[in-house]
Order: C-alpha cells, then sequence, then structure tokens
C-alpha cells in the first residue's frame, strides 16, 4: 500500500513541475477546469502505467506490491461529482464470499492512511491547540449516552476522550466499537 501511495505521488509530481499555476491562496484562484488540463491528462496517464506495472509484476521503484490485495483510488476535483481518475485492483481476495468486483461503489474498511489524512486535515483546518478538546464537545449527541456500571467494558466514557486521544489512538476504543444503550 505505501509504494502504490508513493507510486501516485511521483506520477503527479510533473504536474507540480510543470505547471505554471502557482500556490492557491489570497492572491490566486484555486485551479480549475482540471479534466482538461494537458499536465493533469499526462501525469493521471502516467499513474495508470505505473500502477498497471506494478499490479502485474509484483514490483515497483519503491518495493514489491501486493497484487492479492483489493485497491481503489479515486482522485477528485471540487468542480465535479465525477472524480478525475479511478483505478480499481481485484486482488485475489475476492474469493471468499461478498463483492466479487472493486468499483466505485465498493466499500473498504478504514485503514492507517486515512486516520493520518483525518489528523492532517484537523490541524490543517484548526491547528494544534485543540487536542485536549472533549470529543463530546464535538458530537453533542455522544454527552448523553447512558451510562451501564453494570457492564463498564462495554461502555464507552466519552466525555473522557480527547480529540488528541482519537488522533493518537490511545482512547480506549475497540476496533469494530458498537454503541450499547
Amino acid at each position: 500500500m505505501k509504494a502504490t501511495l508513493a507510486s501516485i505521488f511521483i506520477a503527479l509530481l510533473p504536474l507540480a513541475s510543470t505547471s505554471s499555476c502557482p500556490i492557491a491562496g489570497a492572491d490566486f484562484p484555486s485551479p480549475t477546469n482540471l479534466s482538461n488540463e494537458h499536465a493533469m491528462t499526462l501525469a493521471l496517464d502516467n499513474l495508470t502505467s505505473i500502477l498497471d506495472s506494478g499490479f502485474s509484476t509484483g514490483n515497483s521503484s519503491h518495493g514489491t506490491v501486493n497484487a492479492d490485495s483489493a485497491y481503489a483510488i479515486q482522485i477528485f476535483s471540487l468542480e465535479s461529482e465525477s472524480p478525475l481518475f479511478d483505478y480499481y485492483h481485484d486482488g485475489t481476495v475476492l474469493s471468499s464470499p461478498g463483492v466479487q468486483k472493486i468499483d466505485g461503489n465498493s466499500i473498504f474498511r478504514i485503514g492507517s492512511v486515512s486516520k493520518l489524512v483525518s489528523v492532517y486535515m484537523l490541524l490543517a483546518e484548526v491547528g494544534d491547540g485543540h487536542w485536549d478538546t472533549p470529543i463530546i464537545d464535538i458530537i453533542p449527541e455522544l454527552r448523553n449516552r447512558v451510562n451501564s456500571s453494570s457492564n463498564p467494558i462495554d461502555f464507552t466514557k466519552w466525555d473522557g476522550i480527547t480529540l488528541g486521544a482519537l488522533a493518537g489512538q490511545v482512547a480506549g476504543l475497540s476496533r469494530d466499537c458498537i454503541f450499547y444503550p
């Protein structure tokens, strides 16, 4: 997975280095019409060939590629609801009951990369001054959960969990946590 993500960034490097569009900000507008931008089209075509090669050979310039796993990659622009790029790899794990073909509607478990991206987005939006904020201040619906002192293992004490604890994965939440009344 790391090798695949690294390949994505490397494939998009020509876009960053050849594009005449400066960094968006107060003085410069966000890029528009990306789907018709020649540099973007070349970069995405290059990305497709890099991914195809990695899955067919099992190797990339960054190491081995696990072709047995299923992958879905989509790149979006705010201008359109359809992706600028999508790539799906079925792998061999689909022989078990369930989904038989990976596509844009497939549901994946949230992986480590998405957790990292979520934390970076939080840092970019609100900065690092909110790590001690209780999660119940952000999601007030969790505040009124019924406390079950008879079974404290199944009850999550949401008022003691902070954004920092969630970001650091030290909040004590179990995998596949479910709500108990």
